[in-house]
């Protein structure tokens, strides 16, 4: 299956990465030969899994896109027999729950403010919590740091323009829209 042959070339992928940045940073400064033919070998079966998960990514999309245009054909009342990921209504509000439920795990275990928790719950949320647990905080896994960086970039700025539009200042609202280039 599509979903699963992808998974799992994230995991081998994030699995070299961290055995890459292990080989790295246990060494002195000092590269003997043999680290870096290790290193250059970890590089080559990365750049090889890559290409395999640009493949499954494509025939991911093509099953998604399949799937999306099925349920979008079908009556309302038949959506329930579907995979809930797929329709707006359910998996927003499901995911928003989610979200939360995690931000509120992440500031039980790792303490602090909620404000200091929204970023570790968005990671949590795109690479699990045990993840985030074990990394203790944001997992340097790809994925996982670009996903966090968009999301608060894009909460950021939704606060920023919410912010204008509460004073009620025109001027404002307007400075803030171009900034955003809205």
């Amino acid at each position: 299956n599509s979903v699963s042959e992808y998974t799992k070339l994230q995991k081998e992928i994030s699995s070299k990465r961290q055995s890459l940045y292990t080989l790295v940073e246990s060494g002195s400064g000092n590269l003997t030969k043999t680290a870096i033919d290790k290193i250059n070998a970890i590089r080559a079966e990365m750049s090889a899994l890559e290409i395999k998960k640009d493949k499954a990514y494509k025939r991911l999309k093509i099953a998604k896109d399949a799937y999306a245009d099925k349920i979008r054909s079908i009556k309302r009342e038949e959506l329930g027999q579907f995979d809930g990921r797929f329709v707006p209504e359910l998996a927003i509000p499901a995911g928003t729950r989610y979200l939360a439920n995690i931000i509120l795990e992440c500031k039980s275990y790792f303490g602090g403010p909620i404000e200091m928790n929204v970023w570790r719950g968005v990671a949590a949320y795109n690479c699990g919590l045990g993840r985030t647990k074990e990394w203790n905080g944001l997992p340097y896994i790809r994925e996982t740091v670009l996903y966090t960086r968009d999301i608060l970039y894009n909460l950021t700025r939704m606060l920023e323009l919410k912010y204008a539009y509460s004073t009620g200042d025109s001027d404002l609202i307007a400075k803030t829209k171009r900034k955003m280039g809205v």
